[in-house]
């Protein structure tokens, strides 16, 4: 993968590559949000939940995006709890100029939102404001999750667009 993040980041907490097969471990533990999120961005029902998650992964890594895994916990204790990914995805002019996405598990924010909030801030978002410019992309507005976490990290509501009949915002951060 071309660009270089902390790979341990704490001693419960490892960022490590991702590939499409993390999809059908993480969906059925996912945040109700993020759930709902994927499933109106892919217009599904939530039994393709997994398939959707895991092929818009591999059009992340085939597009040259770049694909993490999330894994808390140590030894036999391992778990996969989230993933995260950015690239250039956009074909219109409606996204900025990086992508990001993030889908995780309750446990992400509820347990390790310092040590997240740590790694993006002073590693992966410098990386990628030097690449992109500017870098965000739509979130179902009711995650407040998300939305609280990125205004916390420097990014900012641009407007409201309807994907799949839900209200999504436009975070984005520029450089």
């Amino acid at each position: 993968m071309g660009h270089q993040i902390q790979r341990q980041a704490s001693p419960t907490l490892d960022i490590i590559d991702g590939h499409p097969d993390m999809a059908y471990t993480l969906a059925s533990s996912l945040r109700e949000a993020d759930k709902k999120e994927v499933l109106a961005v892919y217009d599904i029902d939530p039994d393709n939940l997994a398939h959707a998650l895991a092929d818009s992964i591999q059009l992340a890594i085939k597009e040259d995006g770049y694909v993490h895994g999330i894994v808390s916990g140590v030894g036999e204790d391992k778990r996969l709890i989230g993933l995260f990914g950015y690239g250039d995805f956009s074909t219109d002019r409606l996204y900025p100029n990086g992508c990001i996405w993030l889908v995780s598990t309750d446990e992400l924010f509820e347990k390790h939102a310092l040590t997240t909030t740590k790694i993006f801030i002073r590693y992966l978002l410098p990386q990628l404001l030097l690449k992109y410019g500017s870098v965000g992309n739509y979130v179902l507005a009711e995650n407040h999750v998300h939305i609280d976490w990125l205004t916390m990290c420097g990014f900012r509501k641009e407007h409201t667009r309807v994907i799949g009949k839900e209200p999504f915002i436009l975070m984005r951060r520029d450089l």
